[in-house]
């Protein structure tokens, strides 16, 4: 499989496995493309800090952008990220949830 193939299944599994925390709305999971080119941005819990984490993803390697106590200032985080990719040319859309119903391996 091609690394943006596994990159993307590597989304749906992992999102379809994610629970909700807090009273809040599931976990905030953005996904960006330009030509081939595939950028993730999500924020997630951290259950030992208890504190929130907005994480930009490229090439399959996470990177910690932002941190913080309050839920909503990681969403702020994410928003401004995915306007400066906006800018760029690159289309973004927020991720509700996925799940996997059926893989085949690309025949090369």
């Amino acid at each position: 499989m091609s690394g943006l193939t596994l990159s993307i299944l590597s989304l749906l599994v992992t999102l379809s496995t994610w629970p909700a925390f807090g009273q809040e709305a599931q976990i905030h999971y953005t996904l960006c493309k330009l030509d081939k080119e595939v950028r993730t941005l999500r924020v997630e819990k951290d259950d030992d800090s208890g504190k929130c984490l907005t994480t930009y993803g490229k090439y399959g390697k996470d990177q910690n952008v932002g941190e913080a106590v309050n839920r909503s200032s990681c969403i702020d985080v994410l928003s401004r990220v995915r306007g400066t990719l906006e800018k760029a040319g690159w289309k973004c859309r927020d991720v509700q949830g996925a799940q996997v119903s059926d893989v085949k391996p690309e025949i090369r």
